[in-house]
């Protein structure tokens, strides 16, 4: 069962232009994937609907500065792993930010941006850093300890999931807590 976070690029030509200009608005009120699957864990459809009302109707340039973000690195002088190495690990974020309430996005320069070949499905999970965002965002911060970021009172928290299971012993423990 697929979750409601990415689409191939290649599936929709026009999504891949808005997708290199940074203005990859995927967001459709009117649709929400993960309300209608039988598969996806209610604390993660929860999650879903917070990250969708808080890009479309909180989070905007004026007040930016009030909200947390876990963002999933991997920038140009950085060694990440394969994209399935990388993306595996997408459920175990999404645990990490629902409990911290933190914005999860997804920044990726290496070797190429993530939206060059996936992009958010519409009426999805858009995972992507808005534009106005990004270019107020340091990216430079040291990456924390992914089981650290609940605790954490820093604004933005950097992780990048080098682990041999990718999250999945995490994901698994903290699902039976």
């Amino acid at each position: 069962v697929a979750l409601p976070f990415v689409v191939p690029a290649a599936t929709n030509v026009p999504d891949r232009a808005m997708a290199k200009s940074g203005n990859l608005s995927r967001t459709n009120t009117s649709v929400r994937l993960w309300e209608a699957s039988a598969t996806i864990p209610s604390w993660m459809k929860d999650y879903f609907a917070w990250h969708h009302d808080q890009l479309e109707k909180n989070l905007n340039q004026d007040n930016w500065l009030s909200h947390r973000y876990l963002i999933m690195r991997c920038l140009e002088h950085e060694t990440c792993g394969g994209a399935s190495d990388r993306l595996q690990s997408i459920p175990n974020m999404l645990r990490l930010a629902s409990k911290s309430k933190r914005l999860l996005f997804i920044k990726w320069t290496r070797p190429a941006r993530l939206e060059e070949f996936l992009v958010p499905p519409v009426g999805g999970m858009n995972w992507t850093v808005p534009a106005w965002l990004d270019a107020r965002l340091d990216y430079r911060s040291p990456i924390q300890n992914k089981e650290a970021v609940i605790s954490s009172s820093r604004r933005l928290v950097l992780v990048k999931d080098q682990t041999h299971d990718h999250g999945y012993h995490a994901y698994n423990k903290a699902a039976r807590n």
